[in-house]
């Protein structure tokens, strides 16, 4: 599953804030990938790429981290609010939402710290443990 993470609705750049991880629908589809074992690729639009490599130099790490903390399936949004409770419940059903969130947020740290460390422009999720 490939995720194009442009700027969510706060306009943050696209690493900082990914549009996908503020939709329920997104993160039902990342859900699934859980489940289905398949692995998840994110991808930046070229000036969020640069603003991810020029922030690592200025204290992204921290700006990642309080991006992280920011992911909440709980509070993503959906055009139909029918649609997101039964959503949160199909996950609920699986596991809690705390869960689901951790295992998105340490997929993501594992990632966007090889990606920090190797300066690759894409980042590629392995649907492993962490995940």
């Amino acid at each position: 599953m490939v995720l194009c993470c442009a700027a969510g609705p706060n306009q943050k750049p696209g690493w900082e804030e990914p549009a996908p991880l503020c939709r329920i629908w997104c993160l039902f589809e990342i859900f699934h990938s859980f489940q289905e074992g398949l692995n998840i690729e994110m991808q930046f639009a070229p000036e969020d790429e640069r603003d991810f490599k020029i922030a690592l130099q200025k204290n992204g790490l921290t700006r990642i981290e309080k991006a992280l903390s920011m992911i909440d399936v709980a509070t993503a949004q959906a055009s139909v609010e029918k649609d997101r409770m039964l959503i949160l419940n199909s996950i609920q059903k699986q596991m809690t939402l705390e869960d689901f969130n951790n295992r998105v947020r340490d997929g993501l740290r594992l990632e966007y710290r090889r990606v920090s460390a190797s300066g690759l422009a894409n980042i590629h999720i392995q649907n492993d443990n962490s995940w």
